[in-house]
């Protein structure tokens, strides 16, 4: 577990499985977002998932696909202290694919960590 990037140990606080495929459209959601000048104005269905689905050869509606499963399981098996710390305690049921990558984004800018 040495080098490992801080999105790995964001999303391993988050509790998203790793051994599934959203992981990793989650992980190069995150990455994509902190390389990009305006973060805010970056638009999931348009800008993120074909750059996501070109580099793994998969359509844009398996990637969104692949992120909706790894959302639902970790929101099951995140705690609720896990849930308010980044932001997510205002909601009444498991946040959409946007509001779930946006707020760990933010979250992360506002820790300071360096994704």
């Amino acid at each position: 577990m040495k080098n490992c990037s801080p999105i790995y140990y964001t999303l391993r606080e988050l509790r998203v499985p790793a051994y599934i495929r959203g992981y990793k459209y989650i992980h190069d959601a995150l990455s994509y977002l902190s390389q990009v000048d305006e973060p805010d104005e970056v638009n999931l269905t348009r800008h993120i998932y074909p750059y996501i689905a070109h580099q793994n050869n998969v359509t844009p509606g398996a990637i969104d696909r692949g992120i909706r499963v790894a959302v639902a399981m970790a929101w099951k098996m995140m705690p609720t202290e896990i849930r308010r710390e980044y932001g997510f305690y205002n909601q009444l049921g498991e946040p959409s694919v946007r509001e779930f990558i946006f707020t760990t984004f933010r979250h992360m800018q506002n820790a300071g960590i360096e994704t």
